[in-house]
Formats: C-alpha cells, sequence, structure tokens
C-alpha cells in the first residue's frame, strides 16, 4: 500500500550501467546515474555520494559529475572536490583492510537540483578466479524514470540468471564470441519503506547473475582458498598447548581455545565482499590481535587442529534480507563466517566476545544467536531430536549483534510448507513482516516461516 503523503527524498531519473566480462572473471562496470532532489533530507543526503573500492582488488574513477541547478546551470565536480579517504575499517585495521572512499562532493545543490554521475569501476582481480557474479537491486522506495542493465560475457561462460520485475533477458549480439544480456525498467513509482520490514532487497526490483552451477560449488570454491591459510604453525602449535596445558578432555578444550580467540582477537566487521575474500594467515591474526570474521574463524580453525579437534568453516546470511535466489551467489547471500564444530555438534562465533561456547550447543534448549540452530539436508534432519525442518516455533532472545532471529523447533509445523534447499544445510528462520508494497516472496498466514541457507564448508 503506497501511503498518498509519501515524498521520497530524491527522484531517480536515469540509471544505465553495463558490465563487460572476461573470462577469468574480471570485469568492468561504467555507470551513469542521474537524479533529482526532492526534499531537503535528500539535499543533505546526497549532496555528496560515497563511492567504495579495494585498492587490492578494484580500480575506480569518477569519469564525470556535475549539478544542474533550478534554473539550468551546469555546474561540473572539479577534481579537488572528489575526495579519496580510508574506509571506517581500514582506519582501524589498516594491515586487514585496503578499502578506500571515493567522496563526490556536488557544488550548488538545492531542492530540485538534478545530480549527474559517471564513473568506471574495474575488478581487476576476481574474488574467485574463472567465476562472475553481481547482484543489482532497484528500491522500491524511490521512483525510477529509466533504468537499463547491460551484461556482455564471453560466449563461452555458463551464466545462470535469477530476474524479479524487469523486462528483458538475453538478446541477439552482433558478435558471435560475445553473448548480451539487457534488462530495463521504466516509470516505476515510489512505495513507502515499512518500518522494521524486511530488506529492500527482497521485494524490489532485482537481478541475480553467477557462473556458480551451486552452493555447493561456492562452499567448494571458499573452502580451497581459505583451508591453507589455517595452517599449524610453530607459533599456532604452542599457543595451542599453553592454553590446554593440564587439561584432556577435548570439549574443554574447544572451549578454552575458542574463548581465548573470541576476548584476545579483536573483531574488525569487514563484511564477505568487502574486499577480498580470502582470510589472512593464522600466523598472521594471531601477530595482530585482530581481524574480521574469517581471520577469527581460521585462527580458530589452526588452534583447533592444533590438538586434533576438527572444524569447519559456515558461510551464513546476518542481515535482514531473507530472499534466496535461485542461482548461487557467494556475496549478496553471504556476510559473515563463524566455525561449526562437528564433534560437539555446535555452531561458534568468537566474534560474539559475550558468548561463551557453551551457549552454541545444537539441539539443547537456550537463547541466544548459535543455539538450536536445527541442521537438515537433502538426504533428512541431521540431529536425531528433529522431527522436520519445516518446524516453527517460539521467538529465541535476539542476540544483539544480529538482525536475524532463529527458532527453536516445536511439534507445530506450517502446513504445505517444505524448505527449497539450495545447500546441504539450513536453518529455521523467524520471517519479519511482510512488506507493504511489491510482490512479496513472503507468505504471511499465521504460522509460516521462510528459511535462511548457511553453507558449511568441508
Amino acid at each position: 500500500m503506497q501511503a498518498a503523503n509519501f515524498q521520497p527524498n530524491v527522484a531517480r531519473i536515469l540509471e544505465d550501467s553495463v558490465y563487460d566480462v572476461c573470462k577469468d572473471g574480471t570485469y568492468t562496470k561504467e555507470t551513469v546515474e542521474r537524479f533529482r532532489i526532492e526534499t531537503d533530507q535528500g539535499m543533505q543526503e546526497c549532496s555528496q555520494i560515497s563511492l567504495r573500492y579495494s585498492t587490492s582488488l578494484e580500480e575506480l574513477n569518477v569519469l564525470r559529475a556535475y549539478t544542474i541547478t533550478r534554473d539550468g546551470r551546469r555546474i561540473d565536480v572539479t577534481p579537488e572536490n572528489i575526495i579519496e579517504q580510508q574506509s571506517s575499517e581500514s582506519t582501524h585495521a589498516p594491515m586487514f583492510d585496503d578499502n578506500k572512499v571515493k567522496v563526490i562532493v556536488y557544488p550548488g545543490v538545492d531542492i530540485g537540483s538534478t545530480l549527474t554521475l559517471h564513473y568506471r569501476k574495474r575488478q581487476k582481480t576476481p574474488l574467485f578466479p574463472g567465476h562472475f557474479f553481481m547482484l543489482e537491486y532497484f528500491s522500491d522506495s524511490v521512483s525510477r524514470d529509466s533504468v537499463q542493465l547491460i551484461v556482455r560475457a564471453p560466449a563461452s561462460m555458463n551464466l545462470r540468471v535469477d530476474v524479479i520485475n524487469l523486462s528483458g533477458g538475453r538478446v541477439a549480439s552482433d558478435q558471435p564470441d560475445v553473448q548480451l544480456w539487457r534488462w530495463i525498467l521504466t516509470n516505476r513509482p515510489a512505495h513507502q519503506p515499512e518500518m522494521a520490514s524486511v530488506s529492500d532487497v527482497d521485494y524490489s526490483p532485482r537481478v541475480a547473475l553467477s557462473t556458480f552451477p551451486d552452493f555447493a560449488a561456492v562452499g567448494k570454491a571458499y573452502i580451497e582458498r581459505a583451508a591453507p591459510k589455517a595452517k599449524i604453525t610453530r607459533a599456532i602449535q604452542a599457543l595451542a598447548d599453553e592454553l590446554t596445558h593440564g587439561v584432556t578432555d577435548r570439549r574443554r578444550q574447544a572451549e578454552i581455545l575458542y574463548d581465548w580467540v573470541s576476548t584476545h582477537v579483536r573483531y574488525v566487521a569487514v563484511h564477505l565482499g568487502i574486499g577480498n575474500v580470502v582470510p589472512h594467515e593464522a600466523d598472521a591474526v594471531l601477530a595482530a590481535a585482530y581481524g574480521d570474521c574469517k581471520d577469527h574463524v581460521t585462527l580458530l580453525e589452526a588452534l583447533l587442529a592444533a590438538k586434533s579437534i576438527k572444524s569447519a568453516p559456515v558461510l551464513v546470511n546476518s542481515t535482514n534480507s531473507y530472499w534466496l535466489p535461485e542461482v548461487a551467489l557467494p556475496v549478496g547471500v553471504f556476510d559473515h563466517a563463524i566455525t561449526y564444530l562437528p564433534e560437539f555438534e555446535m555452531f561458534v562465533d568468537s566474534t560474539a566476545r559475550v558468548r561463551h561456547l557453551a551457549a552454541h550447543r545444537v539441539g539443547q534448549a537456550g537463547v541466544g544467536y548459535g543455539q538450536r540452530m536445527r541442521l537438515c539436508s537433502r538426504s533428512g534432519v541431521a540431529d536425531s531430536g528433529s522431527r522436520d525442518c519445516t518446524g516453527g516455533g517460539r521467538d529465541t532472545h535476539r542476540d544483539q549483534r544480529r538482525r536475524r532471529c532463529l527458532w527453536h523447533e516445536s511439534n507445530r509445523k506450517p502446513r504445505g510448507v517444505r524448505p527449497r534447499c539450495a545447500s546441504d544445510i539450513c536453518v529455521t528462520a523467524a520471517r519479519l513482516r511482510k512488506p507493504s508494497c511489491g510482490s512479496s516472496p513472503y507468505d504471511d498466514r499465521p504460522g509460516r516461516r521462510r528459511h535462511i541457507r548457511v553453507w558449511q564448508c568441508t
């Protein structure tokens, strides 16, 4: 339902993006944006635009930027008004984060001004060599006059596509060795966002595209790059032996190592996909005493392995987006990494400094993120006490660090709902309020639940 008095802060006049993809997974994206300032808040928020990029993986060039005032004057953004800054993460973790932010400061901005931005970003090093993937969405909270998205890729590249509420698809190419895709969106009105709703990604027009055949391939690609980083070095072995000296119980050893990583390694929140997906060497994380979620997982994995305790990385989604695309995206679906301990049937997150290992037990009652995460697979439910991986249940305590709620198992099962498992492991999750606008993938009848997917990288 669209409120009659809703006034978006900006109106999108033009959005034109072109991807030129190479066989190795590198690509160039060129974008032209033009939008009009509609409110005072829009003037405050959009009189400067920030573009983020990784210096080791990407190149970013602002080709032109200018303001057209209400009386028709054009005022160009001069080079000195394109300011490069460190990202907030790299300020606190310069060793592990190379992200920069280019801030474009527009002159002469007022209500009714039209701002234009033309930039080019080149992915010079692919996140996963030989693979290309992207997610583009166009928020329903902003009106859009004209949107065009073009993807050009080698004809031999097997692209899998999931498109919602955009017109277009694959079209004829004038080059036999190039496949061409084109989608458009025109004259789409703005809809008022609903407070406490799911992410607008879930109900806005969007395109997901990937060369990965399934989420199993995503997990395999991640572990191939991450596993070598968890090598047991002399320093890792010495620390593990020192911390667990005199302790023979394996569960207690795992608790000691988890607690040490959780309390002695500062967490720097660099989400998956922002910068590299490859963690740093466990030795480097140990020496620096800080790292992101991937680094936490890697160091903990190495320490556990030093005591012959098996563990595996798990990619999860901690955001308020519940949409699972039909294609396997490593970024856009997953943004966080935690650890699975198969010997103890536990998921643990060492970035949650306030949570002890005992709070993560699978299959036991309790509250908190990581508890009661019910496992199910294509072959059946993993924990013997479970009845059905579609079970609803009562709400758990919401972790301060997560916007995603997990649900306890109960005997009440939603009728006619089965999980569409895209990976071998999924966990039942709370469905937040149904969006008030646009097409929705959510069922708002009582008792219905969606599923979030996590991928255990083994």
